[in-house]
């Protein structure tokens, strides 16, 4: 028995390269399209003192990857955020009170409060 060896499709490369290509320019479609995304978000605050988390909710509306508004409890009006980074993964951005991290593809959102307690959410399509 000899060696055998195996012939790879010269389009083999080229067809992962262009399914890849695919894939990403669907992400960035998805991150920078013109549907805002709104968003309900519930989870727990936590503080470090604190005896046990407490129950939150946000609203989140995400337009197309330029603007951001957000509400949550004790808010009559959603604030506008500005965004410090926005990438396929994660968008990232800041208002006067925390600074917030919501991730595209799981749906969870922290907020980071410039008083020290965290809140963290899971956020669904309203």
């Amino acid at each position: 028995m000899g060696l055998q060896s195996v012939r790879v499709q010269p389009f083999a490369p080229a067809c992962s390269v262009l399914a890849f290509a695919v894939l990403l320019c669907s992400i960035n479609n998805t991150m920078a399209g013109a549907a805002p995304l709104n968003l309900v978000c519930n989870g727990n605050s936590y503080k470090a003192d604190g005896p046990f988390p407490t129950p939150e909710a946000y609203s989140l509306a995400i337009g197309g990857g330029k603007s951001v508004l957000i509400g949550g409890p004790g808010n009559a009006q959603p604030t506008k955020a500005s965004i410090v980074a926005n990438n396929p993964f994660q968008l990232k951005f800041r208002t006067s009170k925390f600074t917030a991290e919501y991730f595209h593809f799981t749906g969870d959102l922290f907020l980071i409060h410039g008083d020290g307690h965290l809140t963290r959410l899971v956020c669904q399509p309203s």
